[in-house]
């Protein structure tokens, strides 16, 4: 039986979205404890810099589902992949609501990085899928 390989661009796409997920756990986690820190100086030129507690569990509920859906993909289940398609597109929505639309070059961001996300997680799901129908047409062709 041949081996299963993701492909060294899927490999490292996934360990990034595992490396940013924890990141941003840990950023809106210690973001109340960091913004009380800071001069009031500092917080009142960046108001955006303080995340609302809503936008904070939003994080790190987003993190956790990211990193599970990593995780399934590397143990190659179908249902992560579905998972990361349906996903990116319902993130990038809720990234356009909770936009700054005061800041012009926030939302011209928000849509440029959710395009780039979307398009990357359906070149990696579409190639995880073609891979998966390929190891199983060997399987099946083994098992003849």
């Amino acid at each position: 039986m041949e081996k299963k390989t993701r492909g060294f661009w899927t490999t490292l796409v996934l360990v990034l979205y595992i490396i940013g997920s924890v990141l941003s756990i840990i950023s809106a986690a210690t973001n109340k404890a960091m913004v009380s820190s800071m001069p009031e100086e500092l917080v009142s030129s960046v108001p955006q810099i303080a995340l609302s507690s809503g936008m904070i569990v939003y994080t790190i509920i987003s993190g956790i589902i990211v990193i599970a859906i990593t995780i399934g993909i590397f143990m190659w289940k179908k249902v992560a992949i579905y998972a990361l398609a349906i996903y990116q597109p319902l993130s990038f929505i809720i990234s356009l609501i909770v936009a700054d639309y005061s800041v012009m070059t926030t939302v011209i961001g928000t849509i440029i990085g959710g395009v780039i996300g979307i398009a990357i997680a359906y070149l990696i799901v579409f190639s995880l899928l073609k891979k998966i129908k390929y190891n199983e047409e060997i399987e099946d062709s083994m098992n003849v």
